[in-house]
């Protein structure tokens, strides 16, 4: 799998005043669920910077 390189997602993330790291999915997936699931680390990390309560709230299955 490609990732956008980490200066691009951040640069986006940033222009969206770190919004994008609060939308959930169908599944009640946040974003950082997902870049975990794909194993990004540096995009967890970017997304736990802008969003750290994201990663005590559990998606509709149950996962942290």
């Amino acid at each position: 799998m490609h990732h956008a390189p980490l200066p691009v997602f951040e640069a986006l993330l940033k222009a969206g005043g770190g919004s994008a790291a609060r939308q959930r999915t169908r599944g009640g997936r946040l974003p950082i669920h997902t870049a975990a699931y794909h194993g990004s680390a540096p995009i967890v990390a970017a997304l736990h910077e802008a969003y750290p309560e994201g990663a005590m709230l559990r998606d509709a299955d149950g996962c942290l």
